[in-house]
């Protein structure tokens, strides 16, 4: 394996403090434990040959966290903080780590993950909003790990809130408090648990499919 794509991961979404824990442990199993697994697996080979690259499927909710995201936030944050640590680990070795951090995708991720019904019609109005393909993710993540670039953001308004974040920490601050309010007068308050009764199985979110345009010759040259 030349290319290696960790791409597992579920949404388990509501408010902070009332997620079960079982939901807990389980987003980090999946979203944390999944990419150190895949790395563990397939890089010590990548290491002996010299040469590899590993792309890593994290989110902006990583650097970004919102209201109502805070378990996904987090574990997404901590596949964040592992590919940079794991990146200056293989620094010398030939294999490289990219990190894909896209914003809103549309998949089935919010749908199948484990979150209340208002929370899932809510990310549906921002897919419809925001969304981008698989495709064009797809296509960032692939063209960041051939360039061996360290990060990729695919969407223009992802990179852009990002910048402001980075840039006027507290102005960002302030609109995130002010998400919270607006989710809370919608249903979504901090102190409202998650209805696992109406949740999804948290089987999360569909693999992309190899065969979109461009990445299949492409991933066939670098002998994945």
């Amino acid at each position: 394996v030349d290319l290696l794509v960790n791409n597992a991961g579920i949404f388990v979404g509501g408010a902070s403090l009332a997620t079960p824990q079982e939901a807990i442990t389980r987003a980090f199993d999946v979203n944390l434990r999944g990419t150190m697994n895949g790395c563990a697996a397939f890089v010590p080979g990548m290491v002996a040959r010299g040469r590899g690259q590993v792309l890593n499927v994290a989110s902006l909710a990583g650097w970004m966290a919102l209201p109502q995201m805070g378990i996904y936030s987090a574990s997404k944050a901590a596949v964040i903080a592992y590919s940079e640590v794991l990146a200056a680990e293989l620094s010398a070795t030939g294999v490289g780590v990219s990190l894909l951090c896209p914003s809103f995708v549309d998949t089935e991720l919010v749908a199948r993950g484990q979150s209340s019904d208002d929370l899932r019609a809510f990310g549906g109005w921002l897919l419809r909003g925001l969304g981008q393909s698989p495709r064009e993710v797809a296509r960032a993540g692939i063209d960041a790990a051939f360039a061996g670039r360290a990060v990729a953001v695919p969407a223009r308004s992802g990179a852009l809130a990002l910048a402001i974040k980075r840039r006027a920490p507290a102005r960002f601050a302030q609109a995130t408090a002010f998400a919270a309010r607006l989710l809370g007068r919608m249903g979504l308050s901090p102190g409202r648990p998650t209805n696992l009764a109406q949740a999804g199985t948290g089987a999360g979110s569909r693999p992309v499919d190899p065969r979109i345009d461009g990445v299949a010759p492409a991933l066939q040259h670098m002998g994945a």
